[in-house]
């Protein structure tokens, strides 16, 4: 159940700060020290893992989209 609930976290962020952000990554590295003490396997928290970066991406590419030096690059180009 952990790990569905960190897996649908990454996918859908709705973080109100950066600090939430660092908590959820602070979380997920202890899940993986936890899972590897215990000799279990870290695939849940490693797909999360991709969850949450290809979010940050995507979101990443819709600021450069908006804002900064890309905004005048394409209105450059018109």
């Amino acid at each position: 159940v952990r790990g569905q609930i960190l897996h649908h976290l990454c996918e859908h962020p709705h973080w109100s700060s950066s600090t939430r952000l660092i908590h959820l990554v602070n979380v997920m590295s202890d899940i993986i020290t936890e899972q590897v003490g215990l000799k279990l396997a870290c695939g849940n928290v490693l797909t999360s893992t991709h969850a949450l970066l290809s979010k940050l991406f995507s979101l990443d590419a819709v600021g450069k989209e908006k804002c900064g030096p890309y905004l005048s690059e394409v209105t450059t180009e018109q």
